[in-house]
């Protein structure tokens, strides 16, 4: 009875122990695989069983599976554009780095693209088919690069990277503008676009990232000054440019507070009348470093930039103030940019430097350009027309020179 029972004893130990090893290995296993997934690995635990430890290592294989799956859409939606499918701006630039780090000396264009006049497609078509146009520019960049890596940077922008040197991508840009120049037809209109192209190559142009689509955003930027449709190389002669141009900008924004803003004045002689009837107001820009600014690098600067609006705002007060102290019968002629005039205020800007300054709203004279009647027509002439009920004068300058002639 004793031997039986100390038998008995070592068998319910040895099965306990067995059980407990049978039920702790595949917990233990799920332990050890619920810290890999945590660290990021996607690891998969073995089932042998069909007990309830095993439906839970089945339930934690999808749970794995369905974590991996959505990663990779995650991932896909970050380095992929919506719209159109093709890799965004992170990955170009991951692209970037990638063949400056693999390809060492080993040359490669940057080719930065936008369409031209792609806004009126979207201001009159409406951006559904807008967002068609873009798709179909993406598949037939994709088909121009057939060894190129295209990435769409937002917008109307895209990018290809392409290995080779200046005549490849010279010869890649030719494809790419006889490509896009051709007609689209989308949700059906028939639409014709071109584009302007900027190209930058590694490494003289650049051995990182930044710099290397800065440069070649700079050569995009002169080829839609000097020619829409057309592509340009980058020069270091850009960059100096760019850096001038953005120094001014900086020294602009300060000038009006600085008082480094003048008035000339240069008088307008009426034939018929054989004397001096008007002044007409001209700025001029006295920089306490660089000396008298030409208004042809400044003016359009402003315009740009917006900063014409309240530097106009000071030219017309400052116009009438001084008009105050002529004669009566002499006029002041004050030019309107196009941007001001689409301002809103511009009405009430004028009345209000009539009023402070005191003099007659017929000794006011705004000149401005024909092209504002090729802008909006319609706006202008109420615009003029509300001026002119006021007794504002309005002259058209440099009548013949552009389209009326």
């Amino acid at each position: 009875l004793l031997l039986f029972g100390l038998l008995g004893i070592v068998l319910a130990i040895s099965g306990s122990w067995l059980l407990a090893r049978r039920m702790a290995q595949p917990i233990a296993a799920l332990e050890a695989a619920t810290r890999s997934v945590g660290s990021g690995e996607h690891t998969q635990v073995s089932v042998r069983t069909r007990d309830e430890i095993s439906r839970l290592a089945r339930s934690f294989n999808r749970m794995v599976h369905n974590i991996a799956d959505r990663e990779r859409q995650i991932a896909h939606m970050a380095f992929h554009d919506a719209l159109t499918g093709i890799p965004n701006r992170l990955l170009l630039r991951e692209q970037i780095i990638q063949r400056l780090k693999v390809g060492g000396d080993k040359p490669f264009a940057l080719l930065c693209l936008d369409l031209d006049n792609f806004k009126p497609v979207n201001d009159t078509l409406g951006h559904p088919t807008g967002d068609a146009l873009l798709c179909e520019i993406a598949r037939r960049l994709q088909a121009a690069a057939e060894n190129g890596f295209v990435a769409r940077l937002g917008g109307d922008e895209f990018a290809i990277i392409v290995e080779g040197d200046a005549r490849t991508a010279s010869a890649l840009a030719r494809t790419i503008l006889a490509s896009v120049a051709d007609q689209i037809n989308v949700n059906g209109h028939r639409l014709v676009t071109g584009t302007s192209i900027g190209i930058a190559i590694s490494p003289q142009d650049g051995d990182d990232p930044t710099l290397l689509q800065k440069n070649a955003d700079l050569a995009l930027y002169r080829a839609k000054n000097d020619d829409k449709g057309s592509f340009r190389f980058f020069e270091a002669a850009m960059d100096a440019e760019a850096q001038e141009r953005r120094a001014l900008e900086i020294d602009l924004h300060d000038a009006l507070s600085n008082g480094e803003l003048e008035l000339y004045f240069q008088p307008l002689f009426a034939l018929s009348q054989n004397k001096v009837t008007a002044f007409e107001a001209l700025l001029r820009w006295n920089h306490p470093k660089r000396g008298l600014v030409s208004p042809i690098n400044f003016i359009p600067l402003a315009e740009e930039t917006g900063l014409i609006i309240p530097i106009g705002e000071w030219v017309l007060r400052e116009a009438c103030n001084i008009a105050k102290t002529w004669p009566d019968h002499i006029r002041v002629a004050v030019n309107i940019s196009p941007v001001q005039f689409r301002s809103q205020r511009l009405n009430a800007l004028v009345l209000q430097a009539i009023t402070s300054s005191g003099i007659a709203p017929n000794r006011l004279e705004l000149e401005i350009t024909e092209s504002l009647f090729i802008d909006n027509i319609e706006t202008t002439l109420a615009s003029l027309h509300s001026l002119r009920a006021i007794g504002v004068r309005v002259a058209l300058d440099d009548f013949g020179t552009g389209y009326s002639s």
